[in-house]
């Protein structure tokens, strides 16, 4: 047995990472799938994504401490151990495209009919990370931004009305509504800079937990071309509670005020 190999391989896996989120997320009550593998029909191949999260919020009865339903929330995953320094170009988000997707995903209604919306976390920043490299060739299929973005858009469109990952014991019902986001968690930011296009200064580094606006191009079960808007989150490892933290403060807040107030029971 050749012990160098063996903690060699360990250490570059990058599954050590892998599990750290895994076991998080277990800690904050997240039921979690490692690594499901799936046909791409279109494709005709194999895939995989690194994580499926779900976790149930109750929804209360309006003025009553009593359970009317359950909003499932589900997150894919994508976890990313960051070696090289990678740029990312920000620009200004498409809010329109972004309201229109928030509205089409959930029950939340455009700004002209109720201002919950806002408070979504999608419309949170104004600019959002548009390009990226790694590498100078440009090769994407060696990009590991561009390899995670892949593999969480293609598990979220394959697997968008699967059940959910929850034990049948365990899944409370009914569920009033569902709702999905797309995560590349990386192990820390300290290889991240942006290029911001009103910023003269040439380059800094990221700090923050961001996002990346994705115009997306696939083709369906049935072979018919979808073109789709997406934002997806970017976040360091460090701040991932913080993140979670935000999204109930904001998504399932807003999206639970309206399940509890809707008429049905």
């Amino acid at each position: 047995m050749n012990e160098d190999k063996i903690k060699e391989l360990i250490e570059k896996s990058g599954n050590n990472f892998h599990y750290q989120v895994v076991n998080f997320l277990r800690e904050k009550g997240w039921f979690v799938s490692i690594s499901p593998y799936y046909n791409d029909i279109i494709g005709n191949r194999p895939r995989e994504i690194d994580i499926v999260a779900d976790r149930q919020f109750d929804v209360k009865k309006p003025l009553s401490d009593r359970y009317k339903g359950a909003l499932l929330v589900r997150l894919f995953i994508e976890c990313k151990y960051i070696n090289k320094e990678t740029v990312f170009w920000f620009d200004i988000k498409d809010k329109e495209k972004a309201i229109k997707k928030i509205c089409k995903d959930t029950s939340l209604k455009p700004p002209s009919e109720n201002n919950l919306i806002n408070s979504h976390h999608y419309l949170k920043d104004n600019t959002v990370a548009k390009l990226f490299a790694s590498l100078p060739d440009r090769i994407q299929d060696n990009e590991p931004i561009y390899r995670a973005l892949t593999q969480s858009l293609n598990a979220m469109v394959y697997y968008r009305s699967d059940h959910s990952i929850i034990p049948e014991e365990k899944l409370k019902s009914p569920t009033l509504e569902n709702v999905k986001y797309p995560l590349i968690i990386c192990s820390d930011f300290k290889n991240f800079f942006k290029v911001d296009s009103n910023d003269k200064r040439g380059y800094s580094e990221v700090c923050d937990n961001f996002q990346l606006e994705v115009n997306y191009a696939y083709r369906d079960i049935r072979g018919a071309a979808i073109n789709e808007y997406f934002i997806i989150d970017i976040i360091n490892f460090q701040k991932f509670n913080q993140f979670l933290e935000e999204l109930e403060k904001t998504d399932i807040a807003i999206i639970g005020d309206i399940l509890q107030n809707s008429r049905a029971s």
